[in-house]
């Protein structure tokens, strides 16, 4: 029985991606704000800041380089950030930045969590 429960929810999930659930569905947008203190561009993973915040330090992941190069940003240490975006195993996976300084803003997934670099959900 528990064979075809397994079985059957693989096409559910899919279903679901295809009628708009993304991989971040039901969860809440969180918005942090602080400073940057360090800016990681790692060969084998993604692009990600870490924000000095009142509470502490946030680990932000942001997206694939060659769509922030695209979209010609360039965040540097020290300098003041929002971030909105998904809590997930104790990352927040941007779903948009800011930088108020250099009057900058990039969107990163959409409302449901969906890489905006890998075309999914964008409206042309």
């Amino acid at each position: 029985m528990k064979r075809r429960f397994f079985l059957l929810a693989i096409p559910v999930l899919a279903i679901a991606e295809q009628q708009g659930a993304g991989p971040m569905a039901g969860r809440a947008v969180t918005e942090i704000r602080g400073t940057i203190s360090a800016v990681r561009i790692g060969m084998q993973s993604m692009p990600s800041l870490e924000l000095q915040t009142a509470g502490g330090t946030e680990k932000v992941v942001l997206g694939s380089m060659r769509y922030l190069i695209e979209k010609d940003f360039n965040p540097k240490v020290g300098t003041a950030a929002i971030v909105k975006g998904f809590r997930v195993d104790g990352y927040v996976y941007a779903r948009s930045v800011q930088l108020p300084e250099q009057k900058i803003n990039i969107d990163l997934r959409d409302e449901m969590g969906r890489p905006l670099w890998r075309g999914m959900g964008r409206k042309k």
